[in-house]
């Protein structure tokens, strides 16, 4: 239940912070901003939610700006989501390990 929820609630908050820029399915804009839905961002959860906080080095043309305005649970719901959806894994990340990530 808590997953699926999770699910439903990050799909939202990508589609209203990450949409715009990666695309409905993560495709990405050509050398504007990159693709994720091979999913290899996933990859490292402590650095992708670093990501999403910080913003990232320029890796393309554009370099990620910091989302502002998310909450742990929006990060967690968030992270679940990007999991479901790029990973095709049914991932749950809670509060407490969103708690856990330091940001260098």
């Amino acid at each position: 239940m808590q997953l699926e929820q999770y699910k439903i609630n990050g799909a939202k908050t990508y589609v209203s912070k990450c949409q715009n820029c990666h695309g409905e399915n993560g495709e990405g804009l050509q050398n504007l901003y990159p693709s994720i839905k091979d999913g290899k961002f996933l990859e490292n959860k402590e650095k992708l939610i670093c990501i999403i906080l910080n913003g990232s080095p320029q890796t393309s043309t554009l370099k990620m700006p910091k989302i502002s305005g998310l909450y742990n649970i929006d990060l967690a719901e968030l992270s679940t989501f990007l999991h479901y959806k790029f990973k095709q894994k049914d991932t749950l990340i809670t509060v407490s390990d969103i708690e856990a990530i330091k940001c260098k």
